[in-house]
């Protein structure tokens, strides 16, 4: 199988959630920065006709996925969301893929019961899409996913380091970057969550140069 067959076969579950290896868009092979979170919030399955339809819609017919999303996400966008859409925003024109590093989607990580198979799944997605896309720049946000970092490349990051203090790279030349989650739950004491924009504004002007 190719890569983006495996990448499906691996999504289409029996039973559950199918999985959700990015967020919906229409670019996803094509992008060449990264950002990295843990997992998806929204469960998506009966939605949708079938796992075809619901693998169209996120990767070709956005507009639908988000209309059907956003019918089960009543609440509105994130804290998350919000800031990986400024990010985006940034960087436009640049394609951007929003991933993760478990791709099973629960509303809470606690809901995950399995936690080393979710993890090794997630890690096979990321590793079979930085193949396929050959990002030049990831930003890995929050524990889980500095962790993927750590288990699929060797490196380690502190997520609390500013970013233009960050030289990390993969073997191959990926700029790496770590931070803390994009929600600002959980980070270390002293650590200042109203930075957290700043912080990004500068990843994307690395990002701008480093694609450039």
């Amino acid at each position: 199988m190719n890569t983006v067959t495996t990448l499906k076969a691996l999504c289409k579950t029996d039973t559950g959630p199918y999985l959700r290896p990015f967020a919906p868009n229409q670019d996803w092979n094509q992008a060449k920065i990264f950002i990295v979170g843990t997992n998806p919030a929204t469960p998506l399955r009966n939605e949708f006709r079938d796992f075809d339809d619901y693998w169209f819609s996120l990767t070709s017919n956005v507009a639908n996925f988000e209309s059907i999303y956003s019918k089960r996400h009543l609440s509105g966008a994130s804290k998350t969301t919000l800031r990986a859409r400024k990010v985006i925003v940034a960087l436009d024109p640049l394609p951007v893929l929003v991933t993760n590093s478990i791709a099973h989607p629960t509303s809470r990580m606690s809901k995950l019961t399995n936690l080393p198979h979710h993890r090794e799944i997630g890690s096979q997605c990321f590793e079979l899409l930085v193949t396929l896309n050959q990002p030049k720049v990831i930003l890995f946000h929050g524990k889980e996913a500095c962790n993927l970092c750590a288990r699929v490349f060797g490196v380690v990051l502190d997520r609390y380091m500013p970013i233009s203090n960050q030289i990390s790279q993969s073997d191959s030349g990926i700029g790496l970057y770590g931070f803390p989650h994009f929600c600002g739950v959980g980070v270390k004491k002293g650590y200042s969550v109203a930075g957290m924009n700043e912080e990004l504004r500068v990843f994307s002007d690395i990002a701008k140069d480093i694609i450039s």
